[in-house]
């Protein structure tokens, strides 16, 4: 399924926005030993129904984890391109498996180029082809 298809569909999806972290990456050598902020925005589409009745986080996803997953992968690890780094965030989100899609903008805020930008964004669409479609 296409991404518009997941917004367009009338699923619910969770969405997490502005996962503030920072980390060392980049192409630089600077970038390699001093901290630079970054931003994760995630959608999510899973199964909510269970959840609407039981109210048990255990039904859900517990977006604590999420973000923690996310937070570490940014501060732990080391790549030069933001490809990479939203990749293996896009790897292990995936490996809830409740998700059965998800989308990750992820930005690197005043990238060192040679003109003045205010961020750069990689923007991820996963599908899980082994979990039924929405």
């Amino acid at each position: 399924m296409e991404l518009s298809s997941y917004y367009t569909s009338g699923s619910n999806y969770l969405e997490i926005a502005g996962i503030r972290s920072y980390g060392c990456h980049g192409v630089m050598a600077f970038e390699k030993k001093i901290k630079q902020l970054f931003i994760a925005d995630l959608d999510i589409w899973f199964d909510m129904n269970r959840s609407f009745t039981t109210d048990d986080i255990s039904d859900t996803i517990d977006y604590s984890l999420v973000t923690s997953k996310v937070s570490k992968i940014i501060e732990q690890t080391s790549y030069n391109l933001l490809e990479a780094l939203a990749n293996k965030i896009m790897e292990e989100i995936m490996g809830f498996a409740i998700i059965k899609a998800a989308k990750l903008s992820l930005v690197k805020q005043a990238p060192p180029v040679g003109e003045n930008i205010g961020y750069v964004k990689v923007v991820l669409f996963r599908e899980n082809t082994e979990k039924p479609n929405l």
